[in-house]
């Protein structure tokens, strides 16, 4: 062994039934189980889908199974059913009697806990089913075969197998898709109703096995250094040590090994928990991006390393200097290791100072790369290093492709630009790029200078050293751009998902209301021409307090009828943009052509907000203590026992969020500078009595006037609700519509104004009818009034 090595950990043969429970692995939520979740999620949620959909069909073929099971002799039916009974009941009572005597019974719980799991989650998903079902053909069906709707069998099995995964041995692994298969065999020649429910089944015994994994734990599955020893000694490798590597190696574990004859060796091992995360990144990259770049992934662990291993060696024969491949060998039946010659060098982002001539060798150990068609598409710091001599090596091929496209070669660019702008400064990496791959290259480059494209490390230093804006801009100086096109790479935002969520949610509550509302129109016209009226004025109010209320939120002097055009027309920026992103925006650039800096604007207009907010939750404080006074109120009042319960659990709550480190970082770093903010902002205003009562006038005005067009819209259609439970209402489901980020809260105003006031007694069809009036004359009918009060301020040079 050599002088100063880690010994490699004894066999486990040779050690006492003790020593090998001591040393037992490391339970670990394994990143396995969580790509498990989402496939049985997903197989689940498919089942569920087609069960609701083509239930006829489906239980057409339930009956057709019966059917030709009845034209089989009874005999056969009968062996059938009890040898896979009798099967079955071995399996289990095998199972737990085996647990049990080697005492294994953290094992046996948790088969035990995923089973009950599954049966949990069979039962809710078949109640669920049934729910949904257009038509009571299911139902029927069930209740005269007396059946239950969905195998729990099935499902138990399945949890069993998923989470027993780290102890099924490669012998036992036969046995149990036997008995799935045998299951699904002997429910389809029963015709029973589990023929129906069958890929919602078979997803929810994956889901609940893979969840019980991740609440318990399982065995992690990354190869120890005494399996790493044993793997490279199958190799022809004699080891003398192995050590874990303190190194950044993404999808992978590395290690340092030595060899008996002093040789020194990097090792990548590579288990299905690194796997795992390679394909759930793969898929979120697929979701979010629209060219993500990446080829299907490989069918199998050691396909995917052997691509790694070909690459290494296709670079290093093309005169890429990387570490020499050794050896690629399989570790027990799920790992596999890659072994290269390990170098004497550090890497860049271990660099004490980076030389311009440094920052050349770099881009032309990349340019060399290039020139065969290789992308790397990993060009972070940590995978160039430098030796003793100054040379280059890039290291971690496991993302590269071979016979790249350009669009690749052309990310590794911009990866290596950003990372080296973060490292060096703009300007020299952007020189020392311009100088060795050439302007061309280095302007194809500029447009994939956007976060999404670049790895996380790369975006951290960015982040922290300078914008991607200042970089594209300097690198577009450089080679002569005067516009640079960006390249779209996203699919879809997460705004977009929640819009596309809370729209559907709003049409699944708000579809079977409307089917008991005749028309709008005609309802319309038996409503109240006064109320009408009402409503019309209410809503023309509003813009008018919104105007005041930005006169009084900035020191400086404002016209009123400019500023009330650009409430109109914010109104109208609000119907495009979420969480009222336009609106504001809108403001802001009004203030700037008022004269007004970037900053006093956005401050203004956040103070603005802040006061409409405080008056919101005070008359919400107002009307509920009034509700309380009327009689007949269906309004359910919270005793102050209760209030005192909610009170303590949100300090509670507040307590927990502030001992977390994102928590005191979100209140340190944007919540407190925002409150020191507005409360300077106010004091500004303060001084200047008028200015106050404009700023918390005018957002009462607007407030107000809501609750009047919303009271008008129930009194058109004869409802006579008090005024104290409808201001109450609506305010109420106004501040939980404003947490969806449809623009305007379109879609989840209406669902809880309707269910607000159906929950208070309102009737349902009239509920409906008044809040599509209210949002009629407050949402829609001030769209074309708001296109053209922003075309009006457009030519008036106001925004």
């Amino acid at each position: 062994m050599s002088a100063g090595a880690a010994p490699i950990e004894p066999s486990p043969e040779t050690l006492s039934k003790r020593e090998q429970i001591r040393r037992r692995r490391n339970l670990v939520r394994s990143p396995v189980y969580i790509f498990r979740v989402v496939w049985g999620g997903a197989l689940a949620a498919f089942g569920l889908v087609n069960v609701v959909l083509f239930e006829n069909a489906l239980l057409g073929l339930r009956q057709d199974l019966i059917d030709l099971q009845a034209s089989r002799p009874l005999w056969i039916v009968t062996v059938t059913d009890v040898a896979f009974g009798v099967a079955v009941v071995i399996a289990i009572v095998g199972t737990n009697t085996w647990l049990l005597v080697h005492r294994r019974f953290r094992r046996w719980a948790v088969i035990n806990l995923a089973a009950i799991v599954a049966i949990v989650l069979s039962s809710l998903a078949g109640g669920l089913v049934l729910t949904l079902a257009t038509s009571d053909n299911l139902r029927n069906a069930m209740e005269e075969g007396r059946e239950s709707l969905g195998n729990a069998g099935l499902a138990s099995v399945l949890a069993v197998l998923t989470v027993s995964g780290p102890w099924i041995t490669r012998r036992l692994r036969p046995w149990a898709a036997v008995i799935v298969t045998g299951a699904v065999v002997v429910s389809v020649l029963q015709g029973s109703s589990d023929i129906v429910t069958l890929p919602m089944d078979v997803g929810l015994g994956i889901l609940a096995g893979a969840i019980t994994a991740l609440l318990v734990k399982t065995p992690s599955q990354t190869p120890t250094a005494q399996e790493v020893a044993e793997a490279l000694g199958r190799s022809g490798i004699a080891v003398a040590s192995v050590r874990a590597a303190s190194v950044d190696a993404r999808a992978s574990v590395p290690w340092f090994v030595t060899t008996d004859e002093g040789r020194k060796l990097f090792v990548k091992t590579q288990s299905p928990e690194n796997r795992a995360a390679d394909l759930l990144f793969r898929l979120y990259r697929w979701m979010r991006l629209r060219h993500p770049g990446d080829d299907w992934p490989e069918p199998s662990l050691r396909r995917a390393v052997e691509h790694e291993a070909f690459v290494a060696l296709a670079s290093w024969c093309n005169g890429v200097r990387t570490p020499q491949l050794i050896t690629v060998a399989e570790i027990g039946p799920n790992a596999m290791l890659l072994a290269y010659e390990r170098i004497v060098a550090h890497t860049l982002a271990d660099e004490d100072a980076e030389s311009d001539a440094l920052m050349r060798r770099v881009w032309e150990a990349v340019a060399r790369l290039q020139e065969k068609g290789i992308a790397h598409r990993d060009l972070r710091l940590a995978n160039i290093m430098v030796d003793g001599k100054g040379e280059i090596w890039l290291i971690d091929f496991g993302f590269a492709e071979l016979a790249a496209h350009q669009d690749l070669l052309d990310r590794d660019l911009a990866e290596l630009l950003a990372s080296t702008a973060a490292r060096v400064g703009n300007e020299r990496a952007v020189a020392a790029a311009v100088d060795v791959v050439g302007p061309d290259r280095v302007a194809a480059a500029i447009p994939w200078i956007q976060p999404l494209v670049l790895s996380s490390a790369t975006r951290t230093q960015l982040r922290d050293s300078g914008s991607y804006h200042r970089l594209r801009d300097v690198a577009a100086a450089a080679v002569g751009l005067e516009e640079v096109p960006m390249e779209r790479v996203e699919r879809i935002r997460p705004a977009t998902l929640l819009t596309i969520a809370s729209l559907a949610l709003a049409a699944y509550y708000l579809l079977p209301q409307l089917a008991g509302v005749d028309s709008l129109l005609e309802a319309a016209r038996t409503a109240g021409l006064w109320w009408l009226g009402a409503t019309v004025v209410a809503s023309i109010l509003t813009y008018i307090g919104a105007a005041v209320g930005m006169v009084g939120s900035v020191p400086a002097r404002l016209e009123l009828w400019p500023t009330i055009l650009a409430q109109v027309a914010s109104s109208f920026a609000n119907r495009i943009t979420p969480a009222k992103v336009g609106g504001m925006a809108t403001n802001v650039r009004f203030l700037q052509k008022q004269g007004l800096r970037v900053s006093a604007a956005v401050s203004a207009v956040g103070l603005n907000t802040i006061a409409g907010f405080a008056v919101h939750i005070a008359l919400l404080a107002l009307a509920g203590a009034a509700v309380g006074n009327v009689e007949a109120t269906s309004i359910p009042v919270p005793s102050e026992q209760a209030v005192a319960w909610i009170v303590g659990g949100l300090i509670l709550l507040s307590g927990v969020f502030m001992l977390l480190p994102i928590g005191r970082r979100l209140v340190t770093q944007n919540l407190w500078p925002a409150v020191r903010s507005s409360a300077a902002s106010i004091g500004s205003v303060a001084k200047k009595p008028t200015k106050l009562a404009a700023l918390f006038g005018g957002s009462f005005v607007v407030t107000a006037s809501y609750c009047v067009a919303m009271l008008a819209s129930l009194r058109a259609f004869g409802d006579d609700t008090p005024l104290a439970v409808v201001v109450t209402v609506y305010l109420a489901a106004a501040a939980v519509a404003t947490a969806a980020p449809t623009p305007g809260g379109l879609g989840a105003t209406e669902a809880a104004l309707i269910a607000g006031y159906v929950a208070v007694g309102v009737d349902g069809s009239l509920a409906v009818t008044a809040v599509l009036l209210f949002r009629l004359v407050t949402f829609w009918l001030p769209v074309l009034p708001g296109w053209l009060a922003l075309h009006s301020l457009q030519r008036a040079g106001w925004v």
